[in-house]
């Protein structure tokens, strides 16, 4: 998993009136200048064991799992070809072995790419599928609305599909014929290779 630098827990902190909890770390880069340590820093570590160390601190101030939001890092695919995957994994380790909930800056996957929102809508259907149980998105994205509804009617998360069915019952599919095809014979039609008649 990835290796994040130097990391510390500092102050872990919980407002049960606006229901809010704050854990405070430092994570210095590797390739920072600045390699101040703190109370704890690591060196060579993982986002999964980072995860814990918020987990098990947070728990030390009486904060509850169900609590805790763990952002495990989408890094961009432009730049490490194993990005996805190795957030993915991640992902799955952090929700399936901690039991947290869990957040993404979806988009980040595609950062430096053309038609980014082809890569973000596809690996936002697989981190919903690996645990992922919030995400920073595009709420105005079509295509990623669609995601989010086809996955959890696909992944039996929207009882009787009436989420799903909410969302796109009045929606009005758009014609895929191409109204000067319709003048066409089905032999020019064939000969042309075009299947709307």
């Amino acid at each position: 998993l990835y290796l994040c630098g130097s990391f510390s827990v500092q102050t872990a902190s919980r407002d049960y009136k606006n229901q809010t909890t704050e854990v405070r770390a430092t994570a210095v880069n590797f390739a920072s200048p600045q390699k101040i340590k703190k109370r704890r820093s690591w060196e060579n570590t993982t986002v999964f064991e980072i995860a814990k160390k918020i987990i098990d601190t947070a728990k030390e101030y009486g904060i509850d799992k169900k609590d805790i939001v763990i952002d495990v890092l989408a890094m961009t695919i432009s730049s490490d070809k194993m990005g996805a995957l190795t957030t993915l994994k991640a992902l799955e380790m952090v929700r399936n072995n901690l039991g947290v909930n869990t957040v993404l800056g979806v988009s980040n996957i595609s950062f430096g790419l053309p038609q980014r929102e082809h890569i973000n809508t596809a690996f936002y259907t697989l981190a919903m599928q690996k645990g992922l149980t919030s995400a920073i998105i595009n709420p105005s994205s079509e295509s990623m609305m669609k995601a989010y509804y086809s996955y959890r009617a696909l992944a039996g998360l929207d009882d009787n599909c009436s989420d799903y069915i909410n969302a796109f019952a009045g929606e009005v599919k758009k014609p895929s014929v191409n109204p000067a095809s319709t003048d066409m014979t089905l032999s020019e039609s064939i000969q042309k290779g075009n299947s709307c008649l």
